[in-house]
C-alpha cells in the first residue's frame, strides 16, 4: 500500500493512498490509456520488483 505518509508518495502524483495488485495484472489496449494515475519512486519500484519474481518464482 502507498500511503500519503510513504516518502516518495507526493513525487508519485497518486492523489491517494493506493494499493498495487500484483494478482490483478491486466492488459489494457493503449487506444483505451488516458493518462497515467502514478509513478514509482525508485525504493518502491525496487520492492514490487521482489515481490514480483517471488509471486513468479524468478
Amino acid at each position: 500500500m502507498v500511503t500519503a505518509s510513504h516518502a516518495g508518495f507526493l513525487k508519485s502524483g497518486l492523489k491517494v493512498d493506493s494499493v498495487i495488485r500484483l494478482d490483478k495484472i491486466a492488459t489494457v489496449l493503449k487506444d483505451l490509456m488516458v493518462g497515467e494515475l502514478g509513478e514509482l519512486d525508485d525504493g518502491l519500484q525496487a520492492e514490487v520488483n521482489v515481490k514480483f519474481a517471488k509471486l513468479f518464482r524468478i
